[in-house]
């Protein structure tokens, strides 16, 4: 990697989060940035109350592309702070892969991305195991080069939203969005982000090893938060931070509300947290008590305003969990309330697959007397057609026996004339056709006048 102090404008910034339990897993992770492929690199350290970088001076005092800032200095100064032309949020458990970066940096370069979604691999720390997650969630994406979080908004807020996203500072900025620093506010930073571009594209080719250390994430996790982040939750009585969950969903709310585009996204958004309360109540936590006041409380806050635009989109398994909420005062009337809707939805979903078949079944009929009715009209219609034609070929066949009388008069009067003596008589005429007849007749006539003539001057010679 080419030193900071080489170039003016780094690439890619990667804000680079550590805590008591990561840092032992620092170097591997500053390794891998320092051996990328692409130059022009600088990795941003935030500290925090609870966490500071003393262990590492060394590394800022060695490396001019690594910077240390407190998370507040630096949410309120990142227009200031940050020049490149993308930036990543990385954690220190994780590591890149050698030209993963380069790889994403210049596919979305050359496709001028806003977002760009990058795949990973998961590594089991215990194990050695390595897999490739999401690989369905993701496949759908894979033959897009560019698209819209509003073209694929219907799985936008189901699909896996982790942190390995490469974001163009620019556009970041034009956005003014607040610089997440944990896992729950970065899923309001990808959602409102992605809802405001259309040049998102994804990136098929892994850009890191993601580490799943068991004594940290637990063995038996699974995703809980619709496949957020890969949230890795045990099942067995661990507490949840409801506070960062529901400060997160009203970022969301409050952001596409300020945007103008709350009205349509409202479904898929009152869906999404829905689901996510009844898998988190499901679960049975340890601060389950907490978290149903927690719960109960935003449905509450939620209410006045929204109540209508929940009623309407709320898909019926949500409904019913958000109705069940409002109606409880406990968790334990939660409990009984939530296990007797659902039953009863149970009952209901029967009497009405009862009823789609009735309805069915009289639909069929309704269209089968409609048919009918339509085919004895269409029937009557070729008949009258059929009359119509009936009628015609009787005058028609009226009209061919007079004709064929006619013929027949014509026929024996020609009878007539061609036995009569006048006819055999100009026969010969005929023969020789008119234009030579006529010849004919003025030659005799000719032959007739001068023969005449000349009997006639005999004769008066004689006289004389």
């Amino acid at each position: 990697m080419v030193p900071i102090k080489e170039f003016t404008q780094p690439k890619i910034s990667i804000i680079l989060n550590l805590n008591d339990v990561t840092e032992k897993y620092f170097e591997k992770c500053f390794d891998s940035i320092c051996n990328q492929e692409l130059d022009y690199v600088e990795i941003i350290c935030v500290e925090n109350e609870n966490y500071k970088f003393d262990k590492f001076q060394k590394y800022l005092l060695e490396y001019e592309f690594i910077k240390i800032f407190d998370e507040y200095y630096l949410q309120n100064n990142f227009n200031l702070i940050i020049n490149s032309d993308y930036i990543l949020f990385l954690n220190a458990k994780d590591w890149l892969l050698f030209v993963g970066l380069k790889h994403a940096y210049n596919l979305a370069i050359e496709n001028d991305m806003d977002i760009l979604i990058n795949s990973y691999n998961i590594f089991h720390e215990f194990s050695g195991e390595i897999e490739d997650p999401y690989q369905e969630e993701y496949a759908q994406l894979n033959n897009l080069n560019s698209f819209s979080g509003n073209d694929f908004k219907n799985i936008l807020f189901n699909m896996p939203k982790y942190s390995f996203n490469l974001y163009k500072t620019d556009f970041i900025k034009k956005l003014n969005l607040k610089i997440p620093l944990d896992l729950t506010s970065q899923i309001s930073f990808f959602i409102n982000s992605s809802m405001m571009t259309s040049r998102i594209g994804y990136n098929n080719k892994p850009l890191l090893y993601n580490r799943l250390n068991e004594e940290i994430d637990n063995l038996n996790y699974y995703n809980l938060i619709c496949n957020d982040f890969n949230f890795g939750i045990c099942e067995n009585n661990l507490e949840i931070n409801m506070d960062s969950i529901i400060d997160t969903y009203f970022n969301i709310l409050y952001f596409l509300e300020k945007e103008g585009i709350y009205n349509c996204n409202k479904y898929y958004l009152w869906n999404y947290i829905f689901r996510v309360f009844r898998r988190i109540y499901l679960q049975n936590f340890k601060n389950n008590i907490v978290i149903f006041k927690n719960i109960h409380d935003f449905c509450t806050n939620v209410f006045s305003k929204y109540h209508n635009d929940l009623v309407l989109n709320l898909k019926i398994e949500n409904l019913t969990f958000y109705r069940s909420i409002l109606k409880s005062n406990s968790i334990y009337e939660l409990e009984l309330l939530y296990e007797n809707n659902r039953l009863v939805l149970q009952n209901e979903g029967k009497d009405k697959i009862i009823n789609e078949k009735n309805n069915l079944i009289s639909n069929l009929n309704n269209d089968l007397a409609n048919s009918s009715k339509k085919l004895d009209v269409e029937i009557k219609k070729y008949l009258n057609i059929l009359d119509d034609k009936d009628n015609r070929i009787n005058i028609l066949e009226e009209k061919y026996s007079y004709q064929v009388h006619e013929n027949n008069l014509l026929i024996a009067k020609l009878s007539e004339v061609e036995t009569s003596r006048s006819w055999r008589l100009t026969k010969i005429f005929r023969k020789i056709g008119m234009f030579k007849s006529i010849i004919v007749l003025v030659t005799v006539g000719f032959i007739i006048f001068l023969v005449m003539y000349i009997l006639i001057i005999m004769l008066m010679l004689i006289i004389k």
